[in-house]
């Protein structure tokens, strides 16, 4: 068994070419595209940011209340995850 996230396990295994390297993909739409890894995976740590927002948005407006914390920095401080039946 993994010890270390699966995501940072996949990552750590890249070298400095590889990162550097061009991937090919199609879009959802079928159209080519070609970008470096690094860059690929600079918006899928980011794109995660963008969703935790959303979400802390929807807490918010669901029980007009300030919803709990859902920073990063927290989790890895040891918060543990809200008890979310307490929002509702």
């Amino acid at each position: 068994m993994l010890k270390t996230p699966v995501l940072i396990y996949v990552v750590d295994r890249y070298d400095d070419a590889a990162l550097a390297g061009p991937v090919s993909y199609l879009t959802t739409s079928g159209k080519p595209q070609e970008q470096r890894l690094s860059d690929i995976l600079s918006h899928l740590f980011n794109h995660q940011t963008h969703h935790r927002g959303q979400a802390h948005g929807c807490c918010s407006i669901a029980t007009d209340n300030e919803p709990p914390t859902l920073d990063l920095l927290a989790f890895q401080r040891g918060l543990g995850a809200p008890d979310l039946e307490t929002l509702i």
